[in-house]
Order: C-alpha cells, then structure tokens, then sequence
C-alpha cells in the first residue's frame, strides 16, 4: 500500500513537473528571453553597451574626427533616427544629424558622415534648419541617454524593475535589447535582457516609463525567478 502511495506520488509530481515545462515551452516570450540571455548581456560580444557606444567619435569620410556624440534617438524598433552631436573639432557647434537622410554609417566606436569636413561646413546652416526634421516624430523618438534609469511596469500598475542599460549592435547601427533589473517582490538584483521593441515607451517628465503588456510582465518575473 505504502509502494502505490509513493508511486501515485511520484506520478503526480512528475506529471505537474511536465505540465509546467510545457508550459513554459509553449510561451514564446519565454523561449526568446532564453535566447536573450544564453549569454550575460554585458559580457555578449555581439552587443554593446550603451556607455560604450556613447563613446564613438563622429568622423567626415576620410576618417577625419570632427565632432564627439551626446546622444542617440531611437525609434520603437530600435533603428536610430538621429545622431545629436557637438561638432566642436571642426570650431562649430552642436547639432541633430538625420541618420537615414545624411547616410551615416557605423563602425566600432565611430559614426561616419558621407562628406568631407568642407563640405560639412557649407551644409551646417541647413543642418540646423532642418532640425526638427532630423529629431524625427517626438512621440515615437527615444533618448537612449535619457531612457537609463527609468522605471519598467506591467499595464495592471506592477513596478518590475529598472532599465539599468541599453545594449547596441556591436557596430551600433541599432539598438538589439533593454537591459532591466527585475525587483519586484522576493525577486531581487535579478539583471535580464528584452526585445527592445518588446515594451512601449511612455514619455515622462525628462525621461520615460517603460510599460509591458501583463503576460509578459509575468513571463519576465517567471524567468527572472527561474
């Protein structure tokens, strides 16, 4: 009797232990927050963080450093919409550089304009005229400087965590993940990266809160819990 009880036991537990796996299997979230984090975000070496990229230097075509990088906008999607920058090396000022329209293009640790320091002298003024152009639509543009920092929540009003960083490309071309510290609850110092264009971004005094639908926020505490 005391054998089937245990068997019965054993059965049942086995089976909740597989009803839970699939589960977890079968949420799609899940398996891409795995995928996510198969490596510690900050040590990935296909990603960069945002300090780092912050760090690149803003060079005309022919490798010539003419201004350093403040800050970058981001789209949704995390595809970058404008570069603001201070052209200082070139004794002019600062500016918000259309990424798409000017051709910029990335490499490690720098941003490249398509025309020589002349010529980006002569353009300057009309650089400047179509700023507002260049910022792109204010309720869909990020500050990834501006963005560190800000809180995440789930739509039913649960704080998760913060956004402790956010990783580029390892060209920084785009944005590849948000970075959060999961504290909610027992779950504590728990760092996760997410799909970017997984959240919304909800624009909040200086910076934004982070907002996630519900299933999600509990598909990021399952797995900040695993």
């Amino acid at each position: 009797m005391k054998t089937l009880l245990t068997y019965i036991l054993s059965a049942a537990l086995v089976m909740t232990f597989t009803a839970g796996a699939s589960a977890q299997g079968l949420d799609p979230y899940y398996e891409t927050l795995a995928q996510y984090n198969r490596i510690a975000p900050k040590q990935n070496p296909q990603w960069e963080s945002a300090s780092s990229t912050m760090k690149s230097s803003i060079q005309d075509s022919k490798n010539k450093v003419v201004g350093e990088l403040n800050n970058i906008i981001v789209s949704e999607n995390g595809s970058i919409q404008s570069l603001e920058v201070n052209l200082n090396r070139i004794q002019l000022g600062s500016a918000s550089l259309n990424y798409r329209e000017l051709q910029i293009e990335s490499s490690a640790r720098s941003y490249a304009l398509n025309m020589d320091d002349a010529r980006i002298k002569d353009v300057y003024p009309e650089i400047l005229a179509n700023i507002d152009t260049a910022a792109g639509d204010s309720a869909s543009s990020i500050s990834v400087k501006n963005l560190i920092g800000s809180n995440m929540r789930a739509d039913d009003g649960r704080r998760i965590g913060k956004v402790s960083d956010v990783m580029f490309t390892d060209r920084g071309d785009a944005v590849a993940a948000l970075v959060v510290d999961v504290n909610y609850k027992t779950i504590r110092g728990e760092t996760i990266a997410l799909p970017f264009s997984s959240v919304e971004y909800l624009p909040k005094g200086n910076g934004f809160e982070v907002l996630m639908a519900d299933q999600q926020a509990d598909t990021v505490l399952k797995f900040a819990d695993r």
